[in-house]
């Protein structure tokens, strides 16, 4: 009686048939893998990452800070603040989109130029907004707690509240998650590493996933990370196609995000003024990772809109700026009687501010920042081979 085992040879027969039917079904769909094009502009990105930024500003203006009572003269907005609540998921959409625009743009360059590329964009906007917040809280501040030299000075290092003083803007903490992203992918260049990045992606994956449910989601650990994972997933299979362990780890990302979300959503101190329900954040988490997966691998990738680059510019600054200087004008300005009116033109306010600095300030001293950068490079005591 012949035996019914499975060898190596049939789990390989049965990985090509899992890939080829899924590839017919993305066919299908228009979801085809596009790797072979060189150059894509991803304005879609861009119009992406600022409708994440104005979630998160909504979230802010109209649910959270009226909920901890720093917005105490305001009164949660009817059908306005029960939608905006969903708002703090913006951020989770930034980090998939840092881990899908980083991984591309770490290929082919070496670790100085990733380095100087990564600081031109974060720091000379960071110093600047750092700076405006830092005025508005002199000027508009009334809770006593102006900002001495020392905090302005530990503020420069993006990352504060890690050395012990308070950031300038609760939005912030962020940047620590971008910045410890970016430092992994410069190591895995300096190191040479960077054709092994989809196994070390997905290792990292499965590395924070065990960490998370055994309780040690620490540093690189961090749940957080997942979504940067998930993202250089998305485009590592823009570039090589599916794959079924592609698969397999962008639906663990997905799964175990979603969870992750609905746990953190769920506890949130904001539930005596709005509910979240479990159900909205899976359906807001599945249209993100659709929206990766459609846009990344099919020809919707290159659809072109109109002032895209520069919405995607300012979309830093406007995250940076919002906070802080927003909810100050907010605190002294808005009023039960006006608040449909002054919500609004604060929006439309940092809005513009962020337009301006992207055109005043990133722009023109793009090319002083990139050059400082590399003398300073150049002026290390280390081999430049290595770098």
């Amino acid at each position: 009686m012949a035996e019914e085992m499975t060898g190596p040879n049939d789990h390989s027969a049965i990985a090509a048939t899992t890939n080829v039917w899924f590839s017919r079904i993305c066919k299908f769909l228009g979801i085809v893998s596009l790797h072979m094009k060189q150059q894509r502009a991803f304005e879609w990105l861009d119009y992406g990452r600022f409708l994440a930024a104005l979630s998160v500003v909504f979230f802010h203006y109209t649910a959270l800070d009226i909920s901890n009572g720093t917005l105490s003269n305001l009164q949660p907005i009817p059908f306005v603040t029960a939608s905006a609540a969903y708002g703090f998921l913006g951020v989770d959409f930034f980090f998939l989109i840092s881990g899908f625009v980083i991984s591309i743009s770490a290929e082919g360059k070496s670790a100085s130029d990733f380095a100087i590329a990564r600081f031109v964009r974060l720091w000379p906007t960071f110093l600047l907004c750092m700076t405006l917040t830092t005025i508005a809280i002199f000027l508009l501040s009334t809770d006593g707690g102006k900002p001495d030299v020392f905090r302005y000075i530990a503020n420069l290092t993006m990352v504060p509240a890690h050395i012990g003083f308070r950031p300038m803007d609760g939005a912030y903490w962020t940047l620590a998650f971008e910045i410890i992203f970016y430092i992994l992918v410069f190591l895995i260049i300096l190191l040479g590493q960077i054709k092994h990045f989809e196994t070390l992606t997905k290792i990292w994956l499965a590395g924070i996933i065990v960490a998370y449910f055994t309780g040690h989601s620490l540093l690189i650990f961090s749940y957080y990370f997942a979504l940067f994972a998930a993202g250089g997933l998305f485009s590592i299979v823009m570039r090589h196609g599916f794959s079924t362990a592609r698969i397999i780890f962008l639906i663990a990302a997905y799964v175990f995000s979603t969870y992750v979300a609905i746990e953190k959503g769920t506890a949130r101190g904001i539930a005596d003024t709005f509910t979240i329900s479990p159900w909205v954040i899976v359906a807001i988490y599945t249209v993100f990772y659709l929206t990766f997966l459609i846009f990344s691998t099919s020809r919707l990738g290159d659809i072109k809109l109109p002032y895209s680059r520069k919405i995607g510019l300012m979309t830093y600054p406007l995250y940076l700026l919002h906070s802080e200087i927003g909810g100050l004008v907010l605190a002294g300005v808005a009023t039960e009687q006006n608040k449909y009116v002054v919500i609004p033109v604060t929006i439309g306010a940092m809005i513009l501010l962020s337009l301006a600095i992207v055109n005043y300030w990133e722009r023109p001293l793009k090319t002083f920042w990139t050059n400082s950068a590399k003398a300073v490079i150049g002026a290390l005591p280390v081999p430049k081979r290595s770098l």
